[in-house]
């Protein structure tokens, strides 16, 4: 049970991390 809590807090970080958010950006640009 805490390693499935661990994921899920991982994944939020990881989510919001400055370099996951230029990718997602580059994608939304690519899109254009």
């Amino acid at each position: 049970a805490n390693q499935y809590y661990f994921n899920r807090l991982f994944k939020k970080v990881v989510g919001l991390t400055p370099l996951d958010y230029r990718k997602s950006e580059n994608n939304c640009n690519k899109s254009k």
